[in-house]
């Protein structure tokens, strides 16, 4: 089997499909086992929780928690969706659509690793 023979979605479609997957994972992760446990998790979940409290207050985010919820999973798709959405535009004239595809594909794979168990937190915090 050759490239050519690849048959991919088109990039369009990965990226709308890896926003609803990556939202579903932030959820799963953060409501079944809420550690952040790798340092993308981390800095996504701390950094909405503080962008939070300091917009708002202690009590009001601690009340409202599904605000909190709301921007991490914003901030998680963000995260995934600048690279993504500019290799895509930049590389358009240059590429097929099945080889942007696939890289989009695998930075897929890449971001939900990241997200989940690569460059693990404790690692990092038991080197300082």
């Amino acid at each position: 089997m050759s490239f050519d023979e690849l048959k991919l979605p088109p990039p369009k479609l990965i990226i709308s499909a890896s926003s609803i997957l990556i939202i579903c994972v932030w959820l799963f992760i953060d409501f079944a086992i809420r550690d952040p446990s790798t340092i993308l998790f981390a800095l996504i979940a701390l950094g909405s929780d503080v962008l939070v409290r300091n917009l708002t207050s202690g009590p009001f985010t601690d009340r409202y928690w599904f605000v909190l919820v709301l921007v991490q999973s914003i901030f998680s798709v963000i995260f995934f969706l600048l690279p993504a959405v500019c290799f895509s535009l930049f590389s358009a004239k240059r590429y097929k659509s099945e080889i942007i595809s696939l890289v989009l594909l695998i930075w897929l794979v890449f971001y939900l690793a990241s997200l989940v168990f690569i460059f693990d937190l404790r690692m990092i915090i038991s080197f300082l």
